[in-house]
């Protein structure tokens, strides 16, 4: 009886301690106490639908990196402890709990970085922000033995060293990550069923075709490069979804019905391609002159950019697709962004194939599980395994009701969160702070490395990061990507570019919520909703889809009359 009572008793305090000890990735779990033998550093980060596979691949290599170096007297190497959270990590909710919290470093999609530095929560980074450590490649010079002539202020994309700076000079946070997204197509399905354009722009081409140049330019209107294959105008898209839905068992589109941000994303891709780069980053900048409007455009009228006609070539591209019927009955009203992930993924397998999908840059990640179960059967179905690219958008030439694009450069829309960012906490309640900081600025420098950089967007899909190779990627490199995120850089290779965006105006620095209308999707401002007939609708799709019957002229007026209640006023 004692032996039963003792060991019910040891089972019971067992529990008790599982119970009561959180979870985290670290071999030392994520409070202290962990391994005694390495110093340890806590890091947060954000598990969204980008997944945290990135951010263990940062722990092994930078574990990996520093195994031998002694950070303290008594310790070698350092254990790191990844802390994913989501509600927590919101801005409301983080910016006061941060000083009672024993995490150093934070990876986070959405921050409200104004008030943070303004609040003293974060550390001034401008000293790893500005130290050259790196080669002219984006590597630790101290590995390749060249000549140390970058720092990671110099390797962040356009924009956002003005944005980290722009509190009072300094930089508190290194630029995170933007979604690449738009218009996805599988081009597995494409070269079997031989839905590629030949060379008089008719349904017919594959890949072999494509290589021998029997193919159409595409938008750019050169052979051989990115696009060939590829509609060139949006009549040629059109045709194209009229072809793929010939066959019974072909379906040309799936989407989310339930969140209209992710069609959005195609809606923005194709307003930034048709405007070309210098006037759709105006929306943004609120700083410059509209070739398309004639004018100059400032905080005192920037509400004048709503008459951009890109917006015009995004409600028409989805005219179109209602007017088709172009999409699975699954995507019109019950289709989460999940759901429609996995409807796209395995119609490979279905009755129905589907030929393209409207979604950000991550999806890829956030259905890791849906292609590791189809990989469990068919090595080919796993994750990275299958040919999904990036559409190129079309030009809209000839159209009754859009205007002649002028733009020729090929733009490749780059969603960046507002105040995506890697920062330190000013106020860790770690025991050694000072300990913690200096590894933790080291884990940032690291991070920000060439080959971390492309690991981000291997385990992302089509994520990349706000601080950019200088250099191109190498095709070792290249193969190292999803097909999805290749293609996204064979498009750059070629001359596409990318805006990412940043809110570099500071009614929308100091606002940023105010243009985070619903469904602009990543807290950006999409000029995306519109009210029709007393209602408000999140995109233009879901205006075509309701009740209301509008017209083209009804979707844009609408959309131009919500923004202009719900900006803030000009200035």
């Amino acid at each position: 009886m004692k032996k039963f009572i003792c060991l019910l008793i040891a089972i019971i305090c067992t529990m008790s301690f599982v119970a009561c000890t959180p979870s985290g990735t670290g071999s030392g779990g994520p409070s202290g106490g962990g391994n005694s033998t390495k110093s340890e550093l806590r890091v947060a980060v954000i598990d969204s639908g980008l997944g945290t596979e990135f951010a263990k691949e940062y722990e092994r290599d930078f574990e990996d990196y520093y195994k031998g170096y002694s950070f303290e007297d008594g310790k070698t190497g350092v254990d790191v402890v990844l802390v994913p959270g989501l509600s927590e990590y919101a801005s409301s909710t983080l910016i006061d709990t941060m000083e009672t919290l024993d995490t150093t470093v934070y990876i986070l999609d959405d921050l409200m970085y104004r008030d943070f530095v303004t609040q003293d929560r974060l550390v001034d980074i401008t000293d790893i922000a500005t130290e050259k450590i790196y080669d002219e490649d984006g590597n630790f010079a101290e590995d390749t033995g060249k000549d140390a002539t970058l720092c990671i202020e110099d390797m962040m994309a356009d924009g956002f060293s003005e944005f980290s700076r722009k509190v009072d000079g300094k930089i508190y946070g290194i630029p995170f990550r933007a979604s690449v997204a738009g218009i996805i197509y599988d081009a597995g399905m494409f070269d079997e069923e031989r839905l590629f354009l030949n060379e008089n722009n008719q349904v017919g081409a594959n890949y072999a075709d494509i290589e021998e140049g029997n193919c159409s330019t595409g938008p750019d209107g050169v052979l051989g490069t990115y696009d060939d294959g590829l509609p060139n105008t949006m009549a040629d898209f059109a045709y194209l979804m009229k072809e793929i839905a010939m066959d019974p068992s072909r379906i040309p589109f799936c989407f989310s019905g339930k969140y209209v941000y992710v069609r959005n994303h195609a809606f923005q891709a194709i307003h930034a391609n048709y405007e070309g780069y210098d006037n759709y980053m105006l929306n943004y900048t609120f700083d410059g002159y509209d070739t398309g409007l004639n004018k100059q455009i400032s905080s005192s009228n920037y509400k004048d950019l709503l008459y951009q006609n890109g917006r015009k070539a995004g409600i028409r591209f989805f005219e179109e697709i209602f007017k088709q019927q172009a999409y699975s009955p699954n995507s019109k009203y019950s289709s989460d962004q999940t759901q429609a992930q996995k409807e796209f993924i395995e119609s490979v397998e279905a009755e129905k194939r589907i030929a393209m999908f409207m979604e950000g840059g991550y999806w890829e990640s956030e259905s890791r599980k849906v292609f590791d179960d189809m990989g469990a059967y068919n090595s080919d179905y796993g994750y990275g395994k299958r040919d999904f690219r990036l559409m190129a958008i079309p030009n809209f030439v000839g159209d009754e009701w859009v205007p002649d694009q002028v733009n020729t450069e090929r733009v490749v829309r780059a969603a960046a969160p507002h105040g995506t960012n890697i920062v330190l906490s000013k106020y860790n309640t770690s025991p050694n702070p000072e300990l913690a900081l200096k590894i933790g600025k080291k884990f940032v420098q690291f991070i920000n490395r060439r080959d971390q950089l492309v690991d981000f967007t291997k385990n992302t899909g089509g994520c990349v990061r706000c601080v950019e190779a200088p250099t191109a990627y190498t095709e070792a490199e290249l193969n190292s990507l999803t097909k999805f995120g290749r293609s996204i850089y064979e498009y750059l290779n070629d001359g596409a570019k990318l805006a990412y965006t940043i809110d570099l105006a500071d009614v929308r620095f100091t606002n940023p919520k105010s243009f985070s209308f619903i469904g602009s999707g990543d807290g950006n401002w999409g000029f995306a909703c519109s009210i029709v007939g007393g209602s408000e609708f999140g995109d233009p799709l879901s205006v075509f889809l309701s009740s209301t019957k509008p017209t083209a002229d009804d979707v844009f007026s609408g959309m131009v009359n919500f923004t202009k209640l719900q900006a803030p006023a000009e200035r």
